[in-house]
């Protein structure tokens, strides 16, 4: 009996590791360590979808945010996002009490955020899609962008080990 008993488990397992063989390797997962965000230089057509326009008179009321030391704001007017997207939104940047500003629009995103670096500088980041974004640092005082790059995060959602 127990040679019968050895004989089927034996036949068993040799079928399992048959079975095991013929299964289709699963690729390797990476890393964790190696999975990073990239950075490229900005795709032109995300580049034309961040205008800045000088001189804008049209400040709008609203809640504005401050620089460190009080003496620039920044006011960003929200598209509804309760409508479908995409979205378009209007950031105004000025100085004192001053109506004169300059604004920055965001076409076509599915989200932004904004903060003071120091008193001149902004950085933003714009979302195109849930792994792509342009980040940028926006200079108030000479209402040009210093920085802006594409900030692809795609390897961050892979498994990994």
């Amino acid at each position: 009996m127990r040679l019968w008993t050895s004989f089927i488990l034996s036949i068993l397992l040799l079928c399992a590791a048959c079975a095991l063989a013929q299964a289709p390797a699963k690729p390797a997962a990476k890393d964790c360590d190696d999975l990073r965000i990239k950075y490229a230089p900005i795709e032109q057509k995300y580049a034309d979808r961040l205008v800045v326009e000088p001189n804008s008179d049209q400040r709008p009321n609203g809640e504005t945010r401050t620089s460190p030391q009080h003496t620039r704001w920044v006011l960003a007017v929200a598209p509804d996002y309760s409508k479908a997207g995409p979205w378009t939104t209007n950031i105004w940047v000025g100085e004192g009490d001053t109506q004169t500003t300059v604004r920055l629009i965001l076409k076509e995103h599915e989200g932004f955020s904004i903060q003071w670096l120091n008193e001149k500088l902004l950085y933003g980041s714009v979302s195109w899609s849930k792994s792509l974004n342009t980040v940028f640092i926006f200079d108030a005082e000479t209402k040009k962008f210093l920085y802006r790059e594409m900030e692809d995060a795609s390897e961050m959602g892979e498994a990994c080990e």
